[in-house]
């Protein structure tokens, strides 16, 4: 049988914990920082890796447990070339990418990830922060040169190695 949701949320906490020493994370990014949620059902922690800040939540809902990971890429003025750069985005949700997808949170665009966490392993939590910094980077430069980054990156199209903390 398999062990129910409550015993799976508390591997996947247990795993999230195991991830932070693995990668050393300082103690003061290891204590969830949740704002309104009920901690038994949300953990969210607010992350500095390679200078950039990332959020990962877990979720658990009636009938799964999710991780989810954000990072802001850069704001997008009303000014900027919005539109070339949207569509560059969408059409690389819909063809390039993979466990990861662009979104666009009020005038910033963001980067994703959201995966199931039934039977996460650090190596599920390592790969979705992998993903997620390819593109986090691209938070300094403009509208036109985050587009010529990501054909570059597409380009290149390396499977993310590990990422540390520095």
């Amino acid at each position: 049988m398999l062990p129910s949701l409550t015993e799976q949320w508390g591997a996947c906490l247990e795993t999230m914990h195991a991830w932070f020493e693995q990668v050393h994370l300082p103690a003061e990014q290891r204590e969830p920082m949740n704002c309104c949620e009920d901690q038994t059902s949300v953990q969210e922690w607010r992350l500095e890796i390679q200078r950039a800040e990332v959020s990962i939540t877990l979720i658990h809902t009636d009938n799964d447990i999710r991780l989810q990971l954000f990072a802001p890429i850069r704001s997008v003025s009303e000014h900027e070339k919005r539109t070339d750069l949207f569509e560059k985005c969408l059409r690389f949700n819909a063809t390039t990418l993979a466990g990861c997808a662009f979104a666009l949170e009020e005038d910033t665009l963001m980067i994703q990830s959201d995966r199931t966490a039934i039977g996460l392993t650090i190596h599920h939590i390592q790969d979705a922060v992998s993903h997620v910094m390819r593109f986090a980077g691209l938070r300094h430069v403009s509208s036109e040169q985050v587009i010529d980054e990501l054909e570059e990156i597409f380009e290149v199209c390396q499977p993310p190695g590990l990422i540390g903390l520095n």
